[in-house]
Parts: structure tokens; C-alpha cells; sequence
């Protein structure tokens, strides 16, 4: 096998040529297949399960230097402190071996009382206190590259370096070095001192310049050699590229949260005391899908439930046991209906009064706003309930004409709501403590949100290549169209300065990156990302158009330019830089 790594080529494609396929990857693809090679790979498992199981270490340590911190906000220290953890682990410190005192140092003194707890396993393992982590991957597969290296067959032939291997972190530098002990090559890319020529289109508005790029794209030929970076939503560009029959992008807007996380946030407002009749009046409200006739859209709670008691609410704002209430006359009505007509309406009977024993005959219970955790269970039972039975009707003979487009669309959000609730147990599962406030409730709900994003049309088949990163750009490319170019929202955050990194013989004084802890931190600015874009393209091709000195500083190339970039910027570039 052979590899080419770099620190940002996590999501780049492999290239295939006559000596064979050559894995192109990042840290993440790299730590991947040394696991799989290793033996080592073990189960996914959610932050919110690790953060979860590591308040309850925080909770049974009590450490002074967190403990004031964690009286007030339990779940976000723990998260916190979790994330301090992992990085001390990755860059190198080993509190269970090395048997220093920390207690000049209250953070790592700290982390270290903690880690005496930490008892490695599975989630389903019982005796286990935390499941481990990225940083505990990779600190296991550099030890027993160190111990079984030369005499385990890693069946890798070279590994071709795109970054300095001084630049990246001491971990990586270390676990490089002893896959070259045991017999892996490790080459350096040859330096690319290519650098692209710019075009840049700017346009008043988005639309404008949307109108522009669609009418370049869709008359360019060899699109073959083109790529896309879809730096950003391409909904408006979309829509002319349709107009003049050119394939469209379908690239959808990142969002931090998925719609159907919306779902769980909601139940849990009606059903918790005091009872708030505008939170009971949205979770009544909720549905799935589009609300035209032609595709209705599917209601979380019936509709011969929602629509009586909602009336209720808007006749008589707020629930009572009075028998004259408007609430009580409208669940009489639904008895009444079930009674006279067992077949169709004694379901919704059923429902309404499960609702009504989780509103007002027996709610979750809170005291002193600590919410006991075994009284939400089954609000949470018949939620999952609804859900499962709203995945698993199907609509039959004169609607399924109709309602098979909506039920691909709907499907989806039903599931990833149902994902989310079945996380959100779980990570109630493992915090061991029997009551909980009701804001650290809905800190967790949204920890174990899904963050999945869509598009507003589906992406159709083209001769060029449509990427979202710069590092995804193949290495064939002759020119690039950089639509929406701006820095990423998300940048890493250096959590141990240098004067603060763990002491250990292993480590380095300073640490050149911080570590990459999951998908998002892949994600670079665009400064960063300008070496690469200067090596993807080629040196045959033409110039195109003039070059900017202000998208030049940006990137910091210099004013010297050979190979055509164009960058499509939808708004001015300094609201986007």
C-alpha cells in the first residue's frame, strides 16, 4: 500500500494510476488504517457518552480546582475538562506511568486525581469508567508500533509526506518514526513553487454573481480538468445553472444542527413542570414534512388528537383536572368518540390520555429544579412510541401515489429524530445519579443533537468535480472555480498555551498544531489551504483574467503569478474575509 498523508487531506480523493491506487489521507484515514492493520479498531461511540461518563469520574474525584465550576454547570465542565484531558493525552502525558507530582500545576493535578478513576472499556462493559478517545487511539497505536513494529507485517510500502515532518504535532512525528523503524518508507513531497494566477468576480449581490458564474460554468468546455469549491451554500447558483441546463452543484448550507434536533427540545418543554401551555401547543403543533395537499405532512401526534385539545387550549388557555374545563371536555369528547367507535377511534383515545397523565396526572418530578431522572422515563418511553410508529406507516392505495415523494423526504427526519432520543437515553444511562437540573437536560439533549445538513436540490452528474474543502481538489486539476472563498467558521483553538503543556520526557516544549479531535477541526482557512491549491494546479494552462493584490495578501502569495484560479465571491470580499 502506498500513502500519501497530509495534515489537511482527510477528505481528499485517492488517485489511481498504472503502479495502482494510492491512499490519499489525513490524520484521521492515516490513524484508521494503522488500527485496522494493528488490530486495534473498536465501535464509534458518541461524545456525549464519553462527556457523560467523565462528569461521573469529576463527581467521585471532587477535585478543588473544578469543584466550584461543577456545582454550577456540571455537564459543560465535564465537557471541558474532558477535552483538556484527551489533548494532554495526545501530547504525550502519561499520568498512570510516569508517577510525578502534579501539585504545583492544579489543572494537571487535577486531570491526574481524575485519571487515577478511569477504567478503559466498552460502553456496554459495565465495569468500565470511560470509553476511549482519539487521543487514547492514537497513544496505543504508537506504543505497539514501538513494541511489535519491526516484526508485525503492516503491509504498508511508503508513505509520502506532503507537510515537514518537523511542522506536524511531537505525536505524529513519533508514531512516523516508528512506522519507518518497522520498515515503511517515508518520502518528502518535492517542494511546488507553482503558484496560480487569480481571477476574481465580484457582483453587488449574491444573485448577480450567481448569473455570471452559471453563464462562465456552463460554456466552458474541457470540464473534465475543472473543479468546484463550494465554499458555501449554492441554492441561488443552482438556480441558474438549471436555467441554462447545466448540471447543478446541490451543495447545501452547513448548519450546526440538524432540523429534527428540534424534536426533542420541544417535548421536553411541554412535558416538564410547570407546565407552559405555548410549549404544549408546539409540541401539538409538530410535524414532518410539507403541508401542501398534496403531500401532507405527518403529525407527530395524531391529528384526531392534536386538533381537540388544541382547540381546548385556544378556548381556555391552560390544563385542569376540573371536569368543566375546556381541556377535560375535550378528552371526554375523544372517550366518548372511542366508546361509540372502537375501530378507528380508540387509539387516539389512548393517546390523549397518555398526554394527559404526563401533563397534569403524574409529570416528571422536580424539586428545588432537580428534575429525578426514572420520572421522565416514560415520557421518554412513549415518545419513542410515536416516533417508531410515524416511521413505520406507509400509506396505501389512493394516497401512496401521492405520498411516496414525501415519504423519502420525511423518512429521513424521522430517523435521525429518533437517533437523536436513543443518544440522549443512552447518555442519560451512564451518568450515574439519580436526579438532574433541568438546564444541564437540555445541555445534554443538544450535546447529543445531529448536525447532518441538507440540500435544497439533489447535486446531478457532471464532467467536473464538485469538492467543499481545498484539500479535496484532485491533483489533475487545470482550473479551479472557488465559489463563495472566505475563511472557515470554525478555527482551532490552541486549549494548552505553551508555557501550560503537560510536563513529560516525551513532549516537546512547544506543540506547532493543536490536535484534530473530530471532523470539523479538518476544516481550514482559506491561508492555509493556499499551498495546496498552488500544487493541484497545473503549469500548462493559460492565464485568466487580472490578478487582485488584495486576494493575493489574503492568501499571502506573491504578486508573481502562472495558473488560473477564478473565485467567484457572492458579497463583498470584506464582509467575507
Amino acid at each position: 500500500m502506498r500513502i500519501v498523508f497530509g495534515w489537511n487531506l482527510d477528505r481528499s480523493p485517492w488517485s489511481t494510476s498504472d503502479a495502482g491506487t494510492t491512499v490519499v489521507t489525513g490524520p484521521l484515514g492515516l490513524l484508521g488504517i494503522l488500527q485496522t492493520r494493528l488490530g486495534t479498531t473498536r465501535p464509534t461511540v458518541d461524545r456525549s457518552i464519553r462527556i457523560a461518563q467523565y462528569r461521573s469520574l469529576l463527581a467521585r474525584a471532587d477535585h478543588p480546582w473544578y469543584r466550584r465550576s461543577f456545582a454550577n454547570d456540571p455537564w459543560n465542565t465535564a465537557g471541558h475538562l474532558l477535552q483538556l484531558r484527551d489533548d494532554a493525552i495526545e501530547a504525550g502525558w502519561q499520568p498512570k506511568a510516569d508517577g510525578r507530582d502534579y501539585s504545583i500545576h492544579p489543572r494537571l493535578d487535577a486531570l491526574s486525581a481524575v485519571e487515577k478513576l478511569v477504567a478503559f472499556g466498552s460502553s456496554h462493559d459495565t465495569s468500565s469508567t470511560l470509553v476511549p478517545g482519539r487521543a487514547d487511539d492514537l497513544r496505543e497505536v504508537l506504543n505497539l508500533l514501538r513494541l511489535h513494529g519491526p516484526s508485525w507485517p503492516l503491509g504498508i510500502g511508503s508513505i509520502e509526506l506532503r507537510d515537514k515532518r518537523s511542522d506536524l504535532p511531537c505525536v505524529w512525528q513519533d508514531i512516523l518514526n516508528a512506522a519507518e523503524t518497522a520498515g515503511v518508507t517515508i518520502i518528502r513531497t518535492p517542494q511546488q513553487t507553482e503558484i496560480p494566477n487569480l481571477t476574481i468576480i465580484r457582483g453587488p449581490d449574491e444573485w448577480s454573481t450567481a448569473e455570471a458564474a452559471a453563464r462562465y460554468l456552463s460554456h466552458l468546455p474541457n470540464r473534465d480538468r475543472l473543479s468546484i469549491i463550494a465554499g458555501d451554500s449554492t441554492s441561488v447558483l443552482d438556480q441558474q445553472l438549471s436555467r441554462r441546463q447545466a448540471p447543478i452543484f446541490g451543495t447545501p448550507s452547513a448548519t450546526t444542527t440538524a432540523p429534527s434536533a428540534q424534536v426533542l427540545p420541544v417535548f421536553l418543554s411541554a412535558v416538564l413542570p410547570p407546565t407552559d401551555i405555548r410549549r404544549v401547543a408546539d409540541f401539538l403543533h409538530l410535524s414532518f414534512g410539507s403541508t401542501d395537499s398534496d403531500s401532507p405532512a405527518k403529525k407527530l401526534v395524531p391529528h384526531a388528537v392534536s386538533s381537540p385539545l388544541l382547540n381546548a387550549l385556544a378556548r381556555e388557555p391552560g390544563i385542569s383536572g376540573d371536569p368543566a374545563s375546556a381541556w377535560m371536555t375535550a378528552l371526554h369528547e375523544l372517550k366518548t368518540r372511542a366508546l361509540s367507535h372502537p375501530d378507528t377511534a380508540t387509539k387516539a383515545w389512548e393517546a390523549a390520555r397518555t398526554l394527559d397523565e404526563l401533563l397534569r396526572v403524574t409529570p416528571p418530578q422536580i424539586h428545588d429544579d432537580e428534575l429525578t431522572l426514572i420520572s421522565l422515563a416514560p415520557a421518554l418511553d412513549w415518545l419513542t412510541t410515536l416516533l417508531r410508529r410515524l416511521k413505520a406507516h406507509h400509506p396505501t392505495n389512493v394516497e401512496e401515489a401521492q405520498a411516496n415523494e414525501a415519504q423519502a423526504t420525511t423518512d429521513p427526519f424521522i430517523a435521525e429524530t429518533v437517533t437523536h432520543l436513543d443518544s440522549f437515553r443512552s447518555t442519560l444511562g451512564k451518568l450515574r445519579t439519580e436526579t438532574l437540573r433541568t438546564r444541564e437536560l437540555f445541555d445534554i439533549a443538544e450535546s447529543c443533537a445531529p448536525t447532518s445538513v441538507r440540500a435544497t436540490a439533489t447535486a446531478q452528474a457532471a464532467e467536473w468535480t464538485v469538492v467543499t474543502e481545498p484539500s479535496a481538489v484532485p491533483v489533475n486539476t487545470d482550473m479551479i472555480v472557488w465559489w463563495a472563498s472566505h475563511r472557515s467558521g470554525t478555527s482551532a483553538v490552541e486549549t494548552w498555551d505553551p508555557p501550560r503543556l503537560p510536563p513529560s520526557p516525551t513532549l516537546e516544549p512547544t506543540s506547532p498544531r493543536p490536535p484534530i479531535r473530530n471532523a470539523s477541526d479538518r476544516q481550514q482557512n482559506s491561508a492555509d489551504s493556499a499551498q495546496r491549491l498552488a500544487w493541484c494546479a497545473s503549469a500548462r494552462t493559460r492565464c485568466v483574467g487580472s490578478n487582485s493584490s488584495s486576494i493575493r495578501r489574503f492568501l499571502g502569495w506573491p504578486k508573481t503569478s502562472r495558473q488560473p484560479i477564478r473565485i467567484v465571491l457572492p458579497r463583498p470580499l470584506s464582509t467575507r474575509c
